[in-house]
């Protein structure tokens, strides 16, 4: 859409609004880009189940706790059930709030310069916090989670942190929902 104004000399100045219209409409938008747990995801996944002790292989114990319950417990921390807080979420996502940032501005750039539209700008913001949760299960949360203790090494026969089966680590995902 091309704007035609007069300028005090009479000049005639031609202005193209249309990606400021463009800009105006998606500000409008009320978009937000959601990452966790979410939906189906929530729930808990045929392949595994969770012990009643915090674990998560097959065992005739299975609680019914969902992807939800376990990645909250984890996120949060369960004192109660020696749980400590080992977040994969919003930690890291505070982590690496710098990065995001980056993936922010070069989204807006590409936005604004109609290479992309406001949607597929925080579809990709979504998948980036996806990442950067992907990268704390395998570096420890940024080296920030507590160490299992032996005990739990032992039952696991490993020393990796919230993954047994992978199934919280699978359950994450993203998507763009009105605010």
């Amino acid at each position: 859409m091309t704007k035609i104004n007069k300028a005090p000399g009479g000049q005639i100045v031609k202005l193209d609004i249309e990606k400021l219209t463009a800009i105006q409409k998606a500000i409008g938008a009320k978009m937000v880009a959601q990452v966790g747990i979410l939906g189906v995801k929530s729930n808990r996944l045929e392949t595994g189940k969770v012990s009643k002790e915090g674990g998560h292989k097959k065992t005739k114990e299975a609680s019914d706790m969902t992807n939800a319950d376990i990645g909250l417990a984890h996120e949060k921390g369960v004192k109660s059930q020696n749980i400590p807080r080992r977040s994969f979420i919003e930690v890291p996502l505070r982590t690496k709030d710098l990065d995001l940032n980056k993936v922010k501005a070069s989204l807006w750039q590409a936005f604004t310069t109609g290479k992309s539209t406001i949607k597929e700008a925080y579809t990709k913001l979504g998948i980036a916090a996806e990442n950067i949760i992907q990268g704390a299960f395998k570096t420890g949360g940024y080296g920030q989670w507590a160490p299992l203790d032996e005990k739990t090494i032992k039952r696991k026969k490993s020393a990796s942190i919230l993954i047994d089966t992978a199934q919280l680590r699978k359950s994450i995902t993203s998507r763009v929902a009105s605010k």
